[in-house]
């Protein structure tokens, strides 16, 4: 018999066949239905990536410890403005960015922006010889990251975290910045902050407790509630609506994979969000 499907020849029974037709033997019959499965799944992961939209990579491995938070979380923001394949700063598709730009973009005061610059330049911004804005080094990067690199790094998608920046008074700063120092330590799929974040088996990944957050941010532990009052009220606007940035949960401590995820499936975190 004939799988009309397929072409394969399915050995135990009879049925005449159109002459001329092709039979395809059953292993190469199972390499075509492997490569539509591999398809199959690109097109979902493609999918489910794309929803989220474009990304910057941000780089783990406790490269930004020297950076206050408040000063990191606006280095992110600045770097949502590159574009694809440049480490130069554009405020418009065609003009350049400068420091005069940086009081109205990362909407602080002129003292603010003395201080975020003595922060990050020379390490991590600079200015080119026309006094445009740059990034430095291989720190964020808009743009291919290059075989064997994708573990060393997080994606930080741009509409979501614009919105939450711009969303957040220069207070709040510190906190996305908290966020941001702690990539490393979030469950690839589970997106959870977790003493082992790169265990296969989700039950021996550790996640952490409030009371651990506490110590690794900088609050009391008499202070949970706190804690857990000042991160949650990070919010950020997608389809008209606002959403938790982070979420303190039964399960651990979850970031919302719209803001930044490494997984192949965010489907399952979206009810801590709801």
């Amino acid at each position: 018999m004939v799988n009309v499907d397929t072409g394969e020849w399915l050995p135990g029974s009879y049925r005449l066949v159109i002459d001329g037709s092709v039979i395809i033997p059953p292993d190469e019959a199972e390499k075509r239905r492997k490569r539509a499965r591999q398809k199959y799944d690109y097109r979902c992961k493609q999918y489910r990536a794309e929803d989220r939209g474009h990304f910057v990579f941000v780089k783990g491995g406790g490269q930004f410890d020297d950076l206050p938070p408040e000063s990191l979380s606006r280095l992110i923001y600045l770097s949502t403005y590159l574009p694809w394949g440049s480490n130069a700063l554009y405020k418009t598709q065609r003009k350049g960015m400068t420091k005069k730009d940086l009081p109205a973009i990362l909407d602080v005061s002129q003292a603010t922006v003395k201080r975020f610059w003595c922060d990050v330049s020379p390490r991590y911004l600079t200015e080119d010889c026309n006094g445009n804005l740059v990034i430095q080094n291989d720190y964020v990067m808009c743009g291919s990251i290059g075989r064997g690199k994708g573990q060393s790094y997080r994606k930080i998608y741009i509409d979501t975290f614009r919105s939450l920046y711009r969303n957040s008074r220069p207070s709040q700063h510190k906190l996305i910045g908290q966020i941001l120092q702690h990539l490393d330590d979030l469950h690839i799929e589970r997106n959870m902050f977790c003493r082992e974040p790169r265990a296969k088996d989700y039950g021996t990944a550790d996640p952490l407790t409030p009371q651990d957050f506490c110590l690794i941010v900088g609050y009391s532990q008499a202070n949970v509630a706190r804690l857990q009052r000042d991160y949650e009220a990070l919010r950020f606007e997608r389809d008209g609506h606002f959403s938790k940035a982070i979420s303190f949960c039964e399960d651990g401590i979850i970031v919302n994979p719209f803001l930044t995820y490494n997984g192949d499936d965010h489907a399952p975190l979206l009810r801590y969000f709801q």
